[in-house]
């Protein structure tokens, strides 16, 4: 009896949450702070800076001939804020990258370049051609590193998770990802 109970999910569960919380401080800590009026501004001129690329390399980022509703895209930017925005931002710029060191910024910029296509294979069958296409590919690789240096410079994950909805959000508004709206 004495073996069971050192081994149950009770006796593991407080060195389990201390290292979960050890894991996620850097993350936590940085969604406490909040970018500076000037830092904003920068963090605008990326995100339009990335926006612009996007438009240029990426053909089906626009279709203005298949426009969400403006019903359609509160309910796209409830949902996008959560996923991809917030989520993929505290795993990929927050988990991922606690140290933003060089090699912590490579190693979540090329796991979230990763992630899109497997994501894109088992969650959103239709999204796979556009997800792995080598374009979005480098499109998700500088949008990765820009959002990385986003939260080194800032000291935010807010800067990012704002930054990443409003990209989504662009997109979307303006036809691009139909497999998603239809």
């Amino acid at each position: 009896a004495a073996a069971v109970s050192v081994c149950n999910s009770n006796s593991l569960a407080w060195p389990c949450r201390k290292a979960i919380l050890l894991l996620m401080s850097p993350a936590l800590r940085d969604l406490r702070s909040w970018p500076s009026g000037r830092q904003w501004l920068g963090c605008g001129l990326a995100t339009a800076v990335l926006l612009a690329i996007a438009w240029l390399i990426l053909p089906d980022f626009v279709d203005l001939s298949h426009r969400p509703s403006a019903l359609q895209m509160v309910k796209i930017g409830a949902v996008a804020f959560l996923f991809p925005a917030l989520i993929e931002e505290l795993v990929f710029r927050g988990l991922l990258n606690p140290k933003q060191t060089p090699l912590s910024i490579g190693l979540s910029t090329a796991l979230f370049v990763l992630w899109h296509p497997i994501a894109g294979y088992f969650l959103i069958p239709e999204a796979f051609p556009f997800v792995s296409d080598f374009r979005f590919l480098c499109f998700a690789a500088l949008f990765g590193l820009t959002f990385c240096l986003m939260r080194r410079i800032t000291g935010s994950l807010w800067a990012p998770i704002l930054c990443h909805w409003i990209v989504t959000l662009t997109w979307k508004a303006l036809g691009g990802a139909r497999f998603l709206t239809d």
